[in-house]
C-alpha cells in the first residue's frame, strides 16, 4: 500500500516532497486514487504565509500548479 502525505501550514516534514498550488478537493481525491508510490505534497494556498513558503523551499523538489498541470503530469513527475 502506498503512503501519500499532504502537509499544510504550519507543518513541515523533512524529506523529498512536492508542492501543489491552485488545487481542489477533487485534485487531492484523485491523487489518493492514482498515486502508486510513496509521495509527500505540501498544499500551498493563497493564504499561506511567506515565511512558511520560504521554509518549505528546502524540502520541495517541484511545485505543481493544478490549474496548469494535468493529474497525469503530476503523477508522472512526482516520483
Amino acid at each position: 500500500m502506498n503512503k501519500i502525505i499532504f502537509c499544510s501550514e504550519p507543518d513541515t516534514v523533512p524529506g523529498q516532497s512536492f508542492a501543489l498550488k491552485n488545487f481542489s478537493n477533487d485534485t487531492i481525491k484523485n491523487l489518493l486514487n492514482v498515486c502508486t508510490q510513496d509521495t509527500q505534497f505540501y498544499l500551498i494556498e493563497d493564504t499561506s504565509s511567506i515565511e512558511w513558503k520560504e521554509q518549505i523551499e528546502n524540502y520541495i523538489t517541484k511545485t505543481f500548479d493544478c490549474s496548469i498541470d494535468s493529474l497525469a503530469y503530476i503523477v508522472e513527475h512526482a516520483r
